[in-house]
This record gives structure tokens, sequence and C-alpha cells, in this order.
């Protein structure tokens, strides 16, 4: 069955494939080491393998800086080139794809992100992690 893992960061809806989300953990200990992108807020690691943390609001050029206090959970995400992380301040649920609608929605500059979900007449922006990571790579 697909899913959707819905959260939200500060005031910010976010919705992500269900399927790609390996653990949610409490947000560890976080380091920031210098000359990482600006999409990185940091880095952690998890059972011997390092975790990098997206800042969700500059990914998605919103007028918010990610901090610690905000980020209560990390949905620890499987992608192409390992495990990276996505801060949350609430998970709210997991969903069945078809409870919802995705939509298109506008370009981002970094990631492309092209759909929303909707749900209870909520947007939540969709990531791609695999989008995103090789966004990164570039």
């Amino acid at each position: 069955m697909r899913q959707v893992a819905l959260f939200r960061l500060g005031s910010e809806l976010f919705a992500v494939n269900g399927n790609v989300v390996a653990h949610i953990v409490v947000t560890p200990q976080i380091f920031q080491l210098p000359l990482m992108c600006p999409e990185i807020f940091g880095i952690f690691v998890r059972d011997e393998q390092p975790v990098y943390l997206f800042d969700l609001f500059k990914v998605y050029n919103l007028s918010f800086d990610l901090t610690l206090d905000m980020a209560e959970h990390v949905l620890i995400c499987r992608s192409e080139a390992g495990q990276v992380g996505l801060p949350a301040t609430v998970l709210e649920r997991i969903v069945p794809v078809e409870s919802g609608v995705l939509e298109k929605a506008a370009q981002v500059d970094f990631s492309q992100m092209q759909y929303e979900f909707i749900f209870d007449d909520q947007k939540y922006q969709l990531v791609d992690v695999d989008t995103l990571v090789a966004a990164l790579l570039r």
C-alpha cells in the first residue's frame, strides 16, 4: 500500500512518500559543519552512518530560519545516496495516497518541487527526497 507521511515544520505543512521513511526519531544531537551547502542544516550519526538533515525552509525558499527547537523529530528517509533527515515539529499522521489528491504546485528553484498533497482541505508540500539529493550532487 502506498502511503504519505504528513508533518509540520513550524507553521508549514509537508508530505513525503511514506515508503521511503525508514525511521522516525527524536531529534538527535546535530552537528553543523563549515562549508556545508545552505540547504543542509547539519549532520548526525545513526547506526554509524552519517545522516544529512535538510533545512526545508531553505530548500523551499520560505521566510523562516530552522532552529533545533522547531525540529522535535526527524524522519529518516532512504535515498539513492543513503539516508537523509527531514525535520518535523509535529508528525501528523501517515495516510494512504488514495485518501488525498496530488496537485501540481509552483516550481521551486532548488528542488523543482512539482506537487502538493491535499488532505482534509490542507495543502502539504510534497517533498521528493531523491530530487533533493540529486540537486545537492550537482
